[in-house]
């Protein structure tokens, strides 16, 4: 058998909102017991992926957009600024007025010099809730750094004085209404997916790429066979091998089936 790979999104392929469909779980599992590998990736942190999910056992992952590469237990890439970006990406967030939070794989990251906004402050109920810790000073910690930055604008926010200065240090790798993502520049989501599969020795041709957004679209395009799911934006369909059903109806069984990989 000649053995392929699946690379996957996590949010919108994998999971439905929180969970994760037995039918999503069924098919991953059963994908590998066929021989095929599986390879999970997010725009998370690695350690921000729920335990259901990690623990399917996928082959590897890409997480922080390409920044962190996993191979079991094997971590090839770990990619954060360096420490005095870090704090220079710090004041110019404080100085331009925007509301954020700092993602590492060890925690979140609030601004607490400051109160946060309704919008903050839930979210923070809702990392906490998730066991990672919440309260930790990004300036009475030496040791802060992050793998993703998120921000919000707001009526004080100066976000093209931001944009210009912060890209010195950062690339923007996505945008979604008034909340923009950013990381350390250099990260490359589509090298990271192609690194990923010299390392097994797969061919563009027997790999499969599922995802549910445009901004899928980079590690999409390495594979020889694309999929939207079924709720993708048209900008998303348009561009992909084959659509499937929504994640909620099955969705990720249905594309493996299609392609007589499951």
């Amino acid at each position: 058998m000649n053995r392929k790979m699946v690379l996957l999104d996590v949010d919108g392929t994998i999971l439905a909102g929180d969970t994760l469909p037995r039918d999503a779980a069924d098919a991953i599992r059963t994908l590998r017991a066929r021989g095929h590998l599986a390879v999970f990736f997010t725009g998370r942190p690695y350690l921000h992926v729920p335990a259901a999910v990690r623990e399917l056992g996928f082959d590897g992952c890409i997480c922080t957009f390409g920044g962190y590469i996993r191979i079991g237990q094997c971590v090839l890439q770990d990619f954060h600024p360096p420490a005095g970006e870090v704090r220079a990406v710090v004041q110019l967030v404080r100085e331009k007025g925007l509301d954020a939070v700092y993602e590492a794989s060890d925690g979140v990251w609030f601004d607490l010099s400051r109160p946060l906004p309704p919008f903050l402050r839930e979210l923070k109920r809702h990392f906490a809730a998730l066991h990672m810790d919440t309260d930790r000073s990004i300036d009475a910690s030496p040791d802060f750094s992050f793998d993703k930055l998120c921000v919000w604008t707001n009526e004080h926010s100066d976000l093209p004085a931001f944009q210009r200065q912060v890209s010195t240090w950062l690339c923007r790798v996505g945008k979604k209404e008034n909340m923009e993502e950013w990381a350390a520049k250099g990260i490359s989501p589509g090298e990271s997916a192609r690194s990923v599969m010299r390392r097994f020795g797969v061919e563009r041709e027997d790999c499969y790429a599922l995802g549910d957004s445009v901004n899928d679209l980079p590690i999409l395009r390495c594979a020889g066979h694309t999929v939207a799911m079924g709720q993708a934006p048209e900008e998303l369909r348009k561009q992909v091998e084959f659509v499937t059903k929504p994640v909620e109806g099955g969705g990720l069984a249905f594309a493996l089936r299609h392609y007589g990989l499951i």
